[in-house]
């Protein structure tokens, strides 16, 4: 592989690893992907928290990263549940709090191949410079995105 090759693959993986920050950082641009899995975008979301964690996490844990209220976050754990994606259960140490958990590696596997199986493909037919201008572009808005939630958190 020669040091051109090389250096497009590097541009090729950052650009698509950027993309799917955005794709995570977005959350209400994520209406295509949830349409695909007949799912709404904050259990697709959900799914994505879920899915970085390695164990059950606590419903509060889960709307507090997604910066959503407890009750919409149980909602959408319901419909999940009725789904069959999630595995919901009392915390045993302490009954009044619900352990939620991915029932199958599968819906996760899903859910991130359904949006993200179209992107290598378009981004793999970009010219070099265009590859430069795309991941420094998303590098961009990444910052910016990560700006606006720090103000709105307060920093």
């Amino acid at each position: 592989m020669s040091l051109v090759d090389t250096e497009r693959q590097m541009l090729e993986e950052a650009s698509l690893s950027l993309i799917y920050d955005l794709f995570l950082a977005l959350r209400p641009e994520s209406w295509r992907v949830a349409d695909d899995l007949w799912l709404t975008p904050t259990q697709v979301a959900i799914i994505t928290v879920l899915a970085s964690h390695r164990g059950p996490c606590h419903v509060t844990q889960i709307a507090r990263e997604l910066r959503c209220s407890h009750s919409v976050v149980s909602r959408s754990l319901a419909n999940l549940e009725y789904k069959a994606c999630i595995r919901m259960r009392r915390n045993p140490r302490d009954r009044r709090r619900t352990l939620v958990e991915i029932r199958s590696a599968f819906h996760v596997a899903r859910a991130a191949r359904m949006w993200f199986r179209r992107v290598p493909d378009a981004v793999a037919l970009l010219t070099f410079d265009g590859l430069t201008t795309l991941r420094d572009g998303l590098a961009g808005l990444m910052d910016q995105v990560q700006l606006v939630d720090r103000f709105r958190r307060g920093w």
